[in-house]
């Protein structure tokens, strides 16, 4: 159904982005949480530009926190 869906969609949202984390299972599973969130909010608005604007934030947010952990 809907949740199986989603939770697919968020497994291979977290796949494809595995190697941007340097292969690091934690990025997989953040990525693949991140997914899961994306796919529930587009659902509910069917607002694509929003989810686009969603996946750009979540990047900045992680660049920025690497950059200040390091």
């Amino acid at each position: 159904g809907l949740a199986m869906a989603i939770t697919s969609q968020g497994f291979l949202f977290g796949i494809t982005h595995f190697f941007a984390y340097q292969g690091n299972v934690y990025g997989l599973v953040s990525a693949a949480l991140i997914g899961i969130l994306l796919g529930t909010y587009y659902y509910h608005t069917g607002n694509e530009p929003a989810i686009a604007l969603a996946h750009f934030s979540y990047n900045m947010i992680i660049v920025g926190a690497g950059i200040w952990l390091t």
